[in-house]
């Protein structure tokens, strides 16, 4: 179980970042700026942590966050938030803050939030995991400090828009109500801020509907108090206004006294929106995957099922059940289906159990921007949320697919939903039961769209294909003699209309496979044999491209690359782009380019790219490099 919870990617909604801050961390920073603790040592002080209620935590909290003075400290509080965040797979954190922790004492708003982001971009950049900032509110001060603590951020705002979506409400519940603070929240609505409230965890139900009705919440954090009201259960159900649990901070400060008496899995199978959260980690002593182990067996994981393994590529996980004359339904052929039969979708949305819809299938093959992996099967079903991880049946009574996916922008059906054919479904699940883990192909190359100006500068029939823009040195792609600016058009017979569509065919390949390529070169059709390599290797630096670009009816000036530029450059050849107008400034050509090929044919010098624009049509793919990347551009000619 441990090893399951662990390679589940998560998304983090409910943590205090002052909640991170470890003892070992809290007393390197009083010593660093020289504030006396009361606690003589880091065993003394988690000796301390023995909370009775909300606001015996709350006292050491504030006391804890005092050792925060400058930028360096709160990058440095944040950074280590975020290597735990590594440790436990989470992808994406909304990070509460509490800046009147610290205005208070001094410390000026700028300060706590630069310290802040200057850590998330750096995680983001380092460690792939990306972030956004809830800004809370104090809600045992007074409504005015909330106010001048917002307006004190606001010359902010710009600046920190992207990061910085919303504002929130936090500390000691009761006796502190929404309402309380309706008039600071409207203001933040008025400004377009997302808006979340912490109600329900030590306060009644009541404060989760206020938190609805006055202060117009979009979540509420905590929210376990609902289950007292029956009329407001149903109310969240309907909704499906999320509730961000945290089980191991509910436990710490005695909103259950053990975690068999934790109300999270009767919310689950009420139907509402419900999330498993840390809350403050440090003070509660478990971060995301300790909350999700926590309540494994109040939710039943692993009880009945044993789970074999998992491919996050294609989302499919195999489970092993322990039990005898299970009702079966027979397999189908996602192949023979076809655009326009009908299929049903089985599932549970919002909670309901056995729920069927009716829809057509609307494509096949369809890649999606974060499973390049999966050729989906598009379907115009009412699939919801719930369905999740159910069956797709053809008309005959056979699952063709496993529901997984639907983009709406309602959250609910709306939009188009996705299904896994049940033959990459089957082909993991039995590479799972053999070896534990899937196993798939990689060609080896980068690829980019083909566009109407592409496939008429490459002479295309269609603008179809896979564009080859980089090949990884010494892989299968460059074994195969596959070159920047081939077209990739068919692997095995299946045509690749896409660029998204290279991915998944080529990964659901094995490793060591021999497949035919058809490609698209110098406006002939070729076809190369190659080898395909495992997606587990670690790929070889990048193909050095050789590139493009033009002057004349291009608008350019170009001249020969010096040794230390194309080192800078980390080209061998290329022609600078010292000056750019026309139609390969319309396309976005820029000066400091390194131009390295015209319609795939690598450039040795200016003269042959004027030629190779006399020769060309209606428009030239250009190959350029740009800060470490290579991109084909388009260019209109005249």
């Amino acid at each position: 179980m441990d090893k399951f919870v662990a390679g589940l990617p998560k998304i983090e909604l409910h943590v205090h970042i002052e909640g991170t801050l470890e003892p070992e961390l809290l007393f390197a920073l009083a010593e660093r700026n020289h504030i006396e603790l009361p606690y003589p040592d880091v065993d003394s002080l988690r000796s301390a942590y023995q909370f009775t209620n909300l606001q015996s935590f709350l006292d050491l909290y504030y006391q804890g966050a005092a050792v925060l003075q400058t930028q360096a400290d709160f990058f440095d509080l944040t950074w280590a938030y975020l290597l735990r965040c590594q440790q436990d797979n989470v992808v994406h954190t909304e990070i509460f803050f509490d800046p009147q922790i610290h205005t208070q004492r001094g410390i000026s708003f700028e300060t706590v939030i630069l310290g802040i982001q200057s850590a998330l971009e750096q995680g983001e950049r380092e460690l792939g995991i990306t972030s956004r900032l809830i800004l809370c509110f104090l809600r045992h001060l007074p409504e005015a400090d909330a106010f001048a603590t917002l307006e004190a951020a606001l010359p902010l705002r710009d600046e920190y828009a992207d990061l910085w979506i919303g504002v929130g409400l936090d500390s000691g519940e009761v006796g502190n109500p929404p309402e309380k603070f309706a008039g600071v929240f409207a203001r933040a609505r008025e400004l377009g801020l997302r808006v979340v409230a912490h109600a329900g965890e030590e306060g009644p139900p009541a404060y989760v509907r206020g938190a609805l009705d006055t202060l117009r919440a979009e979540r509420i954090d905590h929210g376990v108090r609902a289950e007292e009201d029956a009329s407001l259960m149903r109310r969240l159900k309907e909704s499906q206004t999320p509730l961000t649990v945290c089980p191991l901070s509910n436990l710490k400060l005695k909103v259950v006294d053990d975690m068999r008496e934790h109300n999270l899995a009767r919310l689950l199978r009420a139907g509402l929106c419900v999330t498993v959260n840390s809350d403050d980690p440090a003070y509660f002593g478990g971060y995301m995957n300790a909350n999700f182990i926590a309540v494994a067996e109040e939710l039943h994981f692993g009880r009945a099922a044993q789970v074999l393994g998992a491919d996050p590529k294609t989302d499919i996980a195999v489970l092993k059940i322990d039990a005898h004359d299970l009702p079966t339904v027979k397999l189908g052929n996602s192949r023979d289906l076809q655009v326009g039969e009908w299929v049903l979708a089985i599932g549970a949305p919002f909670g309901f159990e056995n729920t069927v819809t009716a829809g057509v299938v609307s494509a096949k093959g369809r890649s999606l921007p974060d499973d390049s992996y999966v050729p989906f099967i598009q379907t115009d079903a009412a699939v919801n949320p719930g369905n999740s991880g159910g069956p797709l049946f053809n008309a005959r009574g056979e699952v063709v697919g496993i529901n997984a996916q639907i983009y709406s922008r309602s959250g609910g059906f709306q939009g188009l939903s996705f299904a896994i054919p049940i033959e990459v479904a089957s082909k993991v699940g039995q590479q799972i039961r053999a070896t534990g883990q899937a196993h798939h192909a990689r060609l080896g190359v980068a690829v980019q769209e083909v566009n109407q100006a592409l496939a008429d500068s490459f002479q295309l029939p269609r603008p179809e294909g896979a564009l080859v823009a980089s090949v990884e040195h010494g892989g299968p792609a460059d074994q195969a003699g596959l070159q920047v600016g081939d077209v990739i058009r068919r692997v095995d017979g299946q045509p690749v209309v896409a660029s998204g569509d290279l991915p998944a065919i080529v990964g659901q390949a094995a490793p060591g496979q021999k497949v035919q390529i058809e490609i698209w070169r110098q406006g002939q059709a070729h076809t190369l044999a190659a080898t395909l390599g495992n997606a587990r290797d670690k790929a070889a630096p990048v193909a050095q491209a050789e590139g493009t670009v033009g002057k004349g009816q291009l608008g350019l000036s170009l001249r020969p690359l010096a040794p230390q530029e194309a080192r800078a450059a980390g080209v061998d050849k290329g022609l600078l782009v010292e000056d750019v107008r026309g139609p390969a400034a319309l396309a976005g050509v820029q000066g400091g380019d390194v131009l390295l090929a015209i319609n795939g044919t690598p450039v040795q010098g200016v003269a042959q790219v004027r030629a190779a624009v006399a020769r060309a049509g209606k428009s030239v793919a250009l190959l350029i490099a740009r800060d470490g990347d290579k991109i084909f551009v388009p260019v209109r000619l005249g």
